[in-house]
C-alpha cells in the first residue's frame, strides 16, 4: 500500500464519552500544546482522505465536522452507530485517547483488512474494539444491541463477523489509552 496516497474511507475519531474516570473531558487535556483529541485528528489526516468527530459539536467543531450521536449516552457503541448513520459507508474508528497511535499500526490494519467483516486491532490478548474498521452492514445489528441496552463492544464483536488483525511489531505504547489521571501524566512523560 503507497503511504503517500490517501485513503478514501471515512475516519471517525469517538470523543462522545462523559470522561468519568478523568474527571473532566479528556480529549481537550493539553498534550504537548495541543488537544488530546487533536493527535487523532493529526494522524487520521495524514492518512485518510476524510476525518469526522463523533461527539458534541459545541465541543469539537473547531477540529473537524461532527458526527453528533443520534443514541445518546451509549457509549463507543452509540458513537459508531451514529457515524456509521451518518456516512452511510464503512469507517475507520480510533478513539480520541490514544495520543501514541501511529501510520505503521493504521497501515497493518489496511492490509490485513477482510471486507465484508468488522475489523478490529488485537495486540497479545486484548482487543482494542474502538481500533477498526466496521461495514455499513452491522448497522441492523448495532441498532438491535442498543435498544436492547447491550452497549458491551466486545460481546457485540463476539457476535458478528469479527476480524481480528494481529501485528506484533506493534508496541504496547503506542496503544496507550488515557482514562485516568495517572494514565494522563504517563502520557506526558512518554512525550
Amino acid at each position: 500500500m503507497n503511504k503517500a496516497t490517501k485513503i478514501n474511507l471515512k475516519a471517525v475519531i469517538l470523543a462522545g464519552g462523559e470522561s468519568r474516570r478523568m474527571g473532566q473531558n479528556k480529549a481537550l487535556l493539553p498534550l504537548a500544546d495541543k488537544p488530546l483529541i487533536a493527535h487523532a485528528f493529526s494522524l487520521l489526516s495524514a492518512v485518510f482522505t476524510e476525518v469526522f468527530i463523533s461527539g458534541k459539536a459545541m465541543d469539537y467543531a473547531f477540529l473537524a465536522p461532527v458526527y453528533e450521536d443520534v443514541e445518546p449516552n451509549k457509549g463507543p457503541m452509540g458513537g459508531i452507530y451514529s457515524a456509521l448513520l451518518s456516512a452511510q459507508e464503512p469507517i475507520f474508528v480510533c478513539a480520541c485517547d490514544m495520543p501514541f497511535l501511529n501510520e505503521k499500526l493504521i497501515f497493518s490494519m489496511l492490509q490485513q483488512y477482510k471486507e465484508g467483516y468488522v475489523n478490529v486491532f488485537q495486540h497479545k490478548d486484548k482487543i482494542y474494539p474502538t481500533i477498526g474498521i466496521y461495514p455499513y452492514t452491522i448497522l441492523p445489528a448495532l441498532y438491535q444491541a442498543i435498544q436492547a441496552n447491550q452497549l458491551g463492544l466486545c460481546q457485540f464483536l463476539a457476535s458478528q463477523k469479527t476480524h481480528y488483525i494481529h501485528d506484533a511489531t506493534i508496541s504496547s505504547a503506542s496503544l496507550l489509552n488515557v482514562n485516568t489521571k495517572g494514565d494522563y501524566f504517563r502520557a506526558v512523560s512518554l512525550l
